[in-house]
């Protein structure tokens, strides 16, 4: 992820709000989370990533394009390429849980997936 920091052995990653967003903290710095919150946001963004908008490195990100926004989307090969993302992370040891949806009255492509970590395990939903 593009918002990792590492200071030390410990996962330190740059905060961000509800919408997506950095923000400051009650002292006015960069707000900043660590342990299983720095997972889950350094998931949560790799996840989020499309390849190659990384311009440092465009072998990074999920290749949206080619695998879900086409005339044939391939859910499976999608899925590969978010697991292959998620474990990218540091402090991620695995994948328990991984389970794909689709809402068809809002055409969404929706995602449940479990992370085991250094931490303890996560739930992220996307």
């Amino acid at each position: 992820s593009a918002f990792l920091l590492n200071r030390s052995s410990d996962l330190l990653v740059i905060a961000l709000d509800d919408n997506n967003d950095i923000f400051l903290d009650s002292n006015g710095n960069l707000a900043l989370c660590k342990d299983i919150e720095a997972v889950k946001t350094a998931v949560s963004c790799a996840t989020k990533t499309n390849y190659g908008e990384i311009v440092l490195n465009t072998n990074l990100g999920v290749p949206y394009f080619t695998t879900i926004f086409t005339a044939h989307p391939d859910i499976e090969l999608w899925k590969s390429y978010m697991q292959e993302a998620i474990l990218s992370i540091p402090k991620v040891l695995g994948i328990p849980y991984f389970k794909t949806y689709i809402d068809y009255q809002k055409s969404l492509l929706k995602y449940a997936v479990v992370i085991s970590t250094e931490y303890g395990e996560a739930e992220i939903n996307g």
